[in-house]
């Protein structure tokens, strides 16, 4: 009976050792303050900018990815930024004007997109497209505004599957 009660504690805290890695990037990412960088956490930023059709100003999707095979995390912000702004830049929270996780939309015609989807209508409207798949199980935090820092740009959201 001893024997059986010292290998059930090693598999109990070995259980709990494992459940306590998987959770540490989730919860060092929930109470990380708004804005910052997942990069400092040891994961990958990838940052595309989309320029408008001017010219003058230009979308930033920052993609923050990490955590490896046990618990992934991936999530994105858009920003909008002068034509002269920088990768930092764009990780810069006042620049921001929408936060969520990396997602799919539903397959049409053998095809998925990614999630968000960022096209500029005009050289003061922007438009991001997201999907709302993940929602499915669990409820998703998102941020969005209505415009960009220079208060030039207005932003429209739509979400769908």
């Amino acid at each position: 009976m001893g024997l059986v009660w010292i290998v059930g504690k090693i598999v109990v805290i070995a259980l709990a050792l494992v459940g306590a890695v998987s959770l540490v990037p989730y919860l060092v990412l929930y109470l990380a303050p708004k804005g910052a960088t997942k990069a400092a956490f040891g994961g990958d930023v990838s940052v595309h900018f989309i320029p408008s059709p001017n010219a003058s100003m230009k979308a930033a999707l920052v993609y923050y990815t990490g955590g490896g095979a046990i618990s992934p995390y991936c999530s994105i912000v858009v920003s909008i930024l002068p034509d002269t702004g920088s990768e930092t830049e764009a990780q810069d929270k006042k620049f921001i004007v929408f936060t969520g996780g990396c997602e799919g939309f539903t397959v049409r015609n053998g095809v998925m997109l990614n999630s968000p989807i960022v096209e500029w209508r005009s050289n003061t409207e922007l438009k991001i497209t997201s999907s709302i798949n993940s929602t499915m199980l669990m409820p998703a935090t998102v941020t969005m505004k209505k415009r960009d820092a220079s208060g030039r740009v207005t932003v429209q959201y739509e979400a769908h599957e």
